[in-house]
């Protein structure tokens, strides 16, 4: 831990530095990493690919390494450690709190790193050691980095300065949360600025991680009477995962009919919203409109999407090997219930719910619940 005045007087100083201006994160970091610690830094923007790729989006760091910048992303990333174990740096940040990492964490010595081309590079230039830092992140299908670079006559990055990093990198999660935030609430204010007129409409916007940032009273009314909150979720939230795959779909746009006791309806949700920055792309926001169908036609849409369903499961289930109780957890997680509520409805332990629903990531191949929503809506329009 770390205990002397001098260093946590500078964590604070730089903390302090980032926050006063979020408009520009990456570059804010990277000043004031030189700064007040001395090193030279990259920042780096990642878009996830699939469970292990990425690709590289942005790189942020001194004009002076620009021409570097382009090189590594081009040509010097395809053997660098740190890029080819990004799935396991990323996984170890968010289970084990290890933020920091040297290229001997990844079981990568000084000499084999030398030997690749960033290696070779770098130490050209005067550089001869590489740390990265970075956390778990609010992002989707992002992941934001530092990457760290010490002179070779200074010697490798001893454990009082990864304890350092490790500590730069609890700060790097809060700034994140707060950076997103700020671009959340600028996208929100777009969508409620051009929606001025229709605050009594029913609508409501979600954000990136599929929660509720604002609805109307209109809609909070309208969505208990027609779906009693649970099947609200149950609706909703598989909906809005699948327009999380709209980069690969083209599907900016999706209608669905509900035929109810309180009548018929249809809501459409679309993307309302996109930052004007095209490293945060993905970061959408989603508008949610409910309407009463003119037509109220009765029809037989519910039972026949009642039988779809378990049928679904049922061949589900088989096809990823999920047990009757993993089926069952996987029902109430696309319902929306949390883990506390699963346990109470299946009468066991939360610690045996969060078994099976860590059990059901793994055979489904995915890491979260967004993922396993947006995976089971892709299964349902491929088989059903």
């Amino acid at each position: 831990m770390i205990n002397n005045h001098v260093a946590v007087s500078k964590l604070i100083d730089f903390f302090q530095y980032v926050s006063v201006d979020y408009d520009d994160l990456p570059k804010r970091i990277v000043d004031g990493i030189r700064l007040y610690f001395g090193y030279n830094a990259v920042y780096t923007i990642y878009q996830k690919l699939n469970e292990k790729d990425y690709a590289i989006t942005e790189l942020y760091g001194e004009d002076t390494y620009s021409r570097d910048h382009v090189l590594y992303k081009e040509i010097w990333a395809k053997n660098d450690i740190f890029f080819n174990k990004l799935d396991v740096i990323v996984n170890g940040s968010k289970t084990l709190k290890k933020y920091a990492w040297r290229c001997q964490d990844l079981g990568c010595s000084i000499e084999e790193f030398w030997n690749l081309d960033l290696g070779k590079a770098i130490r050209k230039g005067g550089f001869g050691y590489k740390a990265l830092i970075t956390c778990g992140q609010p992002w989707y299908n992002m992941q934001h980095t530092i990457s760290l670079y010490k002179p070779e006559k200074q010697g490798d990055f001893s454990d009082e300065e990864m304890e350092k990093f490790n500590y730069i990198g609890t700060l790097f999660s809060i700034m994140q949360n707060n950076y997103r935030d700020k671009i959340e609430n600028e996208q929100l204010k777009s969508v409620l600025n051009k929606h001025i007129t229709d605050m009594d409409g029913c609508f409501c916007v979600l954000n990136c991680q599929l929660n509720v940032i604002f609805q109307t009273n209109a809609f909070s009314e309208i969505a208990d009477k027609i779906f009693n909150g649970e099947l609200f979720r149950h609706t909703l939230m598989p909906l809005v995962a699948r327009m999380g795959e709209v980069e690969h779909s083209n599907e900016s746009e999706i209608s669905k009919e509900y035929n109810t006791e309180n009548g018929n309806y249809v809501m459409n949700i679309s993307i309302f919203s996109k930052d004007k920055n095209e490293s945060y792309k993905t970061q959408y926001l989603y508008m949610i409109k409910i309407q009463a169908k003119k037509d109220d036609t009765p029809s037989m849409f519910n039972e026949i999407d009642a039988i779809r369903e378990g049928a679904f499961y049922l061949k589900t289930s088989e096809t990823y090997c999920l047990t009757r109780r993993e089926t069952e957890v996987l029902k109430l997680m696309m319902n929306g219930l949390k883990v506390a509520e699963i346990a109470e409805k299946i009468c066991v332990a939360k610690s045996t719910a969060r078994t099976h629903i860590n059990n059901i990531y793994r055979k489904l191949g995915v890491n979260n619940r967004s993922e396993t929503m947006a995976k089971i809506m892709m299964i349902k329009d491929t088989k059903i």
